[in-house]
């Protein structure tokens, strides 16, 4: 058997040397791919249900206009409380996630609050709505200066509390995408 020159045996042991580091490489923990471990929404549980919003005021038809305008701020106020309680769970949730890269865990739970809080603020603007539309119906009815105001005032109110609660969305949305 000829023996192996040393140029030869050189480039053998640069062929193992290579094999072996690339093999190694494989074992690297500075990675800048996503982890394939699980992430919030995998986690969920049929324990831990969405929020359902509240159903709407029913009333029967000859409800008069002053029951159905109590009943939509009634409605709408305890709708707002319920958000309040929820937002305070998502500013918490985007001060965790905010500065965080998108996609990262605390970044899709950030966004996931906010999802959930937009659901709660769905009553308000259904009880504003709703409110509108017994506007619309007093105004071609002509009823009387009172009624007209007690459902304006009630419009008022409403819609500050929707203005309110659309304004702590939107910077929630701006705190978790500029940090």
């Amino acid at each position: 058997m000829p023996k192996a020159t040393p140029m030869a045996k050189a480039a053998l042991h640069a062929m193992i040397l290579t094999t072996c580091l690339m093999s190694i490489s494989g074992c690297s923990t500075a990675v800048d791919h996503p982890s394939l471990a699980p992430r919030a929404i995998e986690r969920f549980t049929a324990a831990e249900p969405a929020p359902t919003p509240s159903p709407p005021a029913i009333l029967p038809e000859d409800a008069s206009r002053r029951e159905r305008i109590s009943a939509l701020t009634v409605q709408a106020v305890e709708a707002d409380a319920r958000f309040r309680e929820g937002l305070v769970e998502a500013q918490g949730a985007v001060s965790k996630g905010a500065g965080a890269a998108p996609g990262s865990e605390a970044w899709v739970q950030a966004q996931q609050a906010i999802s959930r809080i937009e659901i709660l603020r769905e009553p308000v603007s259904r009880s504003l709505a709703d409110l509108d539309a017994l506007q619309v119906s007093a105004v071609q009815a002509e009823v009387g200066t009172d009624a007209a105001a007690e459902l304006d005032t009630a419009i008022q109110k409403i819609g500050a509390i929707d203005a309110q609660e659309e304004q702590a969305i939107v910077t929630l949305r701006d705190l978790l995408a500029n940090p």
